[in-house]
């Protein structure tokens, strides 16, 4: 079943874009984890917490598949942010990428990446910290993404126009993503 991850720097619109794809596709969305977790938390990610973000991660693709399995929904899965975000993030934070995060992202790439520019404006919360970072962040998700081998669509734009840039990227990827159900 293809799984599209759709990933970005901070404050470009990956949680409106994958949540719209999944709806536009009839797929299983996957929302952003960490975000959720460090909310309920009230603190920024530690880097005690990546071990226990990349573990939800592998648990909420699983359980997205068997939904996908047993509802019968379209065979595929739309994800807010990957391991690759994990990855760029630890870098960029803490130091060296632990080798379980590098496994990870090895074994559990997407299908697809839908890649989001930093050309939305930078809207503040609380755990957004880099708005004068966003296109070295970018660049470093590019890399990241690059090295996996998967097909990647950039997207730019505002509102609708993002989506349709991202729908004619991805259109004819795979059959099961080129025809909305």
């Amino acid at each position: 079943m293809p799984h599209i991850i759709v990933t970005g720097p901070e404050s470009t619109g990956k949680t409106t874009l994958s949540r719209q794809l999944a709806e536009h596709f009839g797929g299983v969305w996957i929302p952003e984890y960490p975000r959720a977790y460090l909310e309920a938390a009230g603190r920024r990610g530690r880097a005690s917490d990546f071990r226990h973000f990349v573990s939800a991660d592998q648990h909420l693709v699983e359980a997205a598949k068997a939904q996908v399995e047993r509802t019968a929904a379209s065979a595929f899965i739309v994800q807010d942010t990957g391991v690759e975000v994990l990855s760029v993030w630890y870098a960029d934070k803490f130091g060296p990428v632990p080798p379980f995060i590098t496994e990870a992202l090895m074994r559990r790439g997407a299908d697809v990446y839908v890649l989001c520019r930093p050309d939305l404006p930078w809207v503040y919360d609380a755990l957004r910290e880099d708005p004068h970072r966003r296109s070295e962040l970018f660049a470093r998700l590019r890399s990241a993404v690059d090295g996996l081998g998967s097909p990647i669509v950039e997207v730019s734009g505002f509102d609708e126009s993002r989506l349709a840039e991202a729908l004619a990227g991805l259109r004819g990827m795979t059959t099961n993503l080129a025809t909305p159900t």
